[in-house]
């Protein structure tokens, strides 16, 4: 298993991941919606794998939600990084994040447009494609 950590800028929000997945092979997923043009942001996730964050002081950080509203987006406000977005459901936390806070090398970024979805199809989307087991400590 592969264990990567990541981190905004200023180190005020920083996570582990645990993933089987090639790096080298993978295609981040890179948003055409305004907000996430903003941010460059591209994103990794693996639903196999394991996502802790920790968040080191809460009053520095920032969730917001874009779109329908359906996932929080975590930014750092000290830094103005964007970490990467969750959503919950009835049952646990899904997550992604944004491959430009991991140190690493990935295949070319991949262009997909959630935005032309419905918002039941972007709820089963990130239940298939991000990570499933996310702890998030605050």
């Amino acid at each position: 298993m592969n264990n990567l950590k990541g981190q905004c800028r200023c180190g005020n929000i920083h996570f582990n991941i645990g993933t089987n997945i090639n790096l080298s092979q993978f295609q981040p997923r890179q948003c055409d919606c305004d907000f996430c043009r903003q941010y460059n942001a591209a994103y990794f996730s693996d639903p196999e794998g394991k996502l802790d964050v920790v968040i080191e002081n809460k009053e520095k950080i920032k969730c917001c939600g874009q779109g329908d509203n359906l996932a929080d987006f975590l930014t750092c406000n000290q830094c103005d990084s964007l970490i990467g977005v969750f959503y919950h459901d009835d049952k646990q936390w899904y997550g992604a994040v944004n491959s430009r806070n991991i140190d690493s090398q990935f295949a070319d970024d991949l262009t997909i447009s959630p935005k032309k979805l419905s918002a039941d199809e972007k709820k089963s989307r990130w239940k298939e494609l991000w990570f499933a087991q996310v702890n998030i400590e605050r």
